[in-house]
C-alpha cells in the first residue's frame, strides 16, 4: 500500500478512541405558560397519563414504587421506581448487537423535590457501560438564567444549550391532532393560547424548565452514535410531553395533589395488568438480562439526526463521568459562566416517541 496516503480505518479507530473518553451533555430549556406551582400537577398528570396510553401487552412501565421520602437538604419529597420495557422501540440498527435486546428493560429512579428534581436511569444488560442522569430545575422566568445548575468549567467546556418550543406542532407520523397543537389550542378553563409567534415574551404566568441530561455509554466503536441517538430521542420525548401538557390544561387545572396520587395509584394498577395480566406473566422481580458480548456494527449511519438537529458541537476531552445519582443543587439564582452556544431548535427530533417522559 502507499504509505503517503491516509490510513482510513486507523483513523477511524482513533477517532473512537478519542471519543469513547467524552461524554455528552445537553440542557434542554423549556418554557411554558404556567407557574412553577401549575407545573407541578402538570408534570405529574402529564406523566400518568403518558405512561397509561404508551403500555400494551409486554411493553411500557410498571411502576414498583410511588412513596414519599424526606432529604436532609431538600425536605420532603416522592421516589418513584419504575421498570421501563423498550425492547420494542431499540433503533433498527442495533438490534442485530444480541439476543439479549429483546427483553431490553430501563430502570428509572426518580427523587421529586419540586421544584428540583432528579432522575436516573440504569440497564442491567448494559451494566456500569450505561448511565443517564437527567437534573430538572423549575424556575419563574422564560429560560434566560445562565448555568443554573452550577457547573463546572470542564462540564461548561462540553456543554450544548437546547432551547425547546411547545407551540412547534407535532410531526404528522407523532401526535398530527389539531387538539395536541398548541399554536391553535385554546383554554376554556384559563384563556390561555393559542400559542403564537414569540409567546414566550408575552406570556402571563411564564416559567422555564431547565434540564440537564447526561448520558454515558461506554462500547467502544458505538458510543458517539448511541449517546447522540438517546440525546435525539429526550429532545423529541421533552417537546412532545410537555406540548401535551399544556393542551391538556382544562383536564388537570384545578385538580389536587391528592387527585393526582389517586390517578397515579390507579394508573399503576392499569399499568401492572396490561404488562402482565394480559400476557399471562407473574409479576418478575426483575428481569433477567442476556449478557451476550456487543459486537461491532460496521453499517451505514442511518440513524443520523435530522434536519433542524444542530450536531455540529464540538466535544473537548473530559474525564470520567460519576454515575452514582446525586441531588441537584436547590440555588436558582443566576450565575456568571462562561457563556453557552444556544439551539434555537424549534421543531421535534425524528426518534420513537418514549413510553413516560422524565420528572
Amino acid at each position: 500500500p502507499n504509505r503517503s496516503e491516509p490510513n482510513v480505518v486507523s483513523f477511524a479507530l482513533l477517532l473512537d478512541c478519542y471519543l469513547f473518553t467524552i461524554m455528552k451533555i445537553k440542557e434542554y430549556l423549556i418554557p411554558l405558560p404556567f407557574t412553577v406551582d401549575e407545573y407541578h400537577l402538570a408534570q405529574l398528570f402529564m406523566t400518568a397519563r403518558a405512561s397509561e396510553s404508551e403500555t400494551s401487552e409486554g411493553e411500557g412501565i410498571e411502576v414498583l414504587k410511588n412513596e414519599p421520602y424526606e432529604d436532609a437538604e431538600h425536605g420532603k419529597g416522592q421516589y418513584t421506581l419504575k421498570k421501563i420495557h423498550i425492547a420494542s422501540r431499540i433503533p433498527r440498527w442495533a438490534r442485530s448487537w444480541s439476543t439479549g435486546l429483546s427483553t431490553l428493560c430501563l430502570i428509572e429512579e426518580s427523587w421529586n423535590n419540586y421544584p428540583i428534581c432528579e432522575t436516573k436511569y440504569t440497564c442491567e444488560y448494559f451494566g456500569p457501560r450505561f448511565s443517564m442522569i437527567i437534573s430538572s430545575l423549575h424556575a419563574p422566568d422564560s429560560g434566560e438564567q445562565k448555568n443554573i445548575h452550577q457547573l463546572s468549567k470542564a462540564e461548561l467546556s462540553k456543554l450544548k444549550v437546547v432551547r425547546l418550543d411547545i407551540s412547534t406542532p407535532a410531526k404528522p407520523d407523532q401526535e398530527g391532532k389539531e387538539e395536541l397543537d398548541a399554536s391553535k389550542f385554546k383554554s376554556i378553563k384559563t384563556g390561555r393560547g393559542p400559542l403564537t409567534r414569540g409567546w414566550q415574551k408575552k406570556s402571563d404566568p411564564i416559567m422555564c424548565c431547565y434540564k440537564l441530561v447526561r448520558v454515558e455509554f461506554k462500547i467502544f466503536g458505538f458510543q458517539n452514535r448511541l449517546e447522540r441517538f438517546i440525546h435525539n430521542f429526550i429532545s423529541d420525548l421533552l417537546l412532545n410531553s410537555n406540548r401535551n401538557a399544556f393542551c391538556w390544561i382544562d383536564e388537570w387545572f384545578g385538580m389536587t395533589m391528592d387527585d393526582i396520587r389517586q390517578m397515579e395509584d390507579d394508573t399503576a394498577d392499569v399499568l401492572h395488568k396490561a404488562i402482565h395480566i394480559s400476557t399471562g406473566k407473574p409479576k418478575p422481580d426483575d428481569a433477567d438480562a442476556d449478557n451476550d458480548d456487543v459486537q461491532l456494527d460496521q453499517s451505514s449511519d442511518e440513524d443520523d439526526p435530522p434536519d433542524g438537529v444542530d450536531e455540529s458541537e464540538k466535544d473537548s476531552s473530559a474525564g470520567n463521568f460519576e454515575s452514582e445519582s446525586k441531588q441537584p443543587k436547590s440555588q436558582l439564582k443566576e450565575t456568571n459562566s462562561n457563556s453557552n452556544s444556544i439551539d434555537s431548535n424549534s421543531g421535534g427530533v425524528e426518534a420513537t416517541s418514549s413510553p413516560v417522559p422524565p420528572a
